[in-house]
């Protein structure tokens, strides 16, 4: 098991879709950016003030099952549960 680290997820991402993979959210929906990798963009994005409405990304970002299959998935042990 990969140990968290305190550096931000933002940075721990290696993109390789995993968690796109098992999320049962993108599979039923088939739409990505409901999916922990669109979660993990968005929080990027904000963090770096960019041009996005935070209620707005703040709603994508809730809708999820909360079933912690993208963080087994994940080779770095990110989650999209939050």
């Amino acid at each position: 098991m990969v140990e968290k680290s305190t550096v931000p997820a933002k940075r721990q991402c290696i993109q390789c879709s995993r968690c796109l993979e098992v999320c049962p959210l993108v599979r039923c929906l088939r739409q990505e950016e409901y999916g922990p990798k669109a979660k993990q963009i968005l929080e990027a994005a904000l963090s770096e003030g960019g041009a996005l409405e935070e209620k707005e990304a703040s709603e994508l970002a809730s809708i999820c099952l909360g079933c912690t299959m993208c963080e087994d998935a994940c080779s770095q042990g990110l989650s999209g549960a939050r």
